[in-house]
């Protein structure tokens, strides 16, 4: 493979990995869920979705692997931000 093409497809895949976050209708499993929240994926399957105020998965006819909108989940991931950042303390001044 040529340097143009390997240049080429490296644009391709940043060009579609753009367009898959843009789209927050699109729906994820649980390796997707990670991706969106930089967690592995055996930390969101085991302390992530089963949280009682995370969305609600689909699953068609319940089979197959559930998956979630993401829209729901960085909806989710904002609101536990917000929930559970404090403020910064003010750095004490010397006496």
């Amino acid at each position: 493979m040529s340097d143009e093409q390997a240049a080429l497809l490296e644009r391709l895949d940043t060009l579609i990995a753009a367009t898959r976050a843009q789209n927050p209708h699109r729906w994820v499993d649980a390796a997707g869920v990670a991706e969106l929240l930089g967690f592995s994926v055996g930390h969101v399957q085991t302390r992530v979705i089963c949280r009682p105020n995370f969305p609600e998965p689909l699953c068609i006819d319940g089979i197959g692997h559930p998956r979630w909108e993401v829209s729901e989940v960085l909806a989710w991931a904002k609101a536990e931000r917000e929930r559970t950042v404090r403020p910064a303390r003010k750095p004490r001044r010397r006496q």
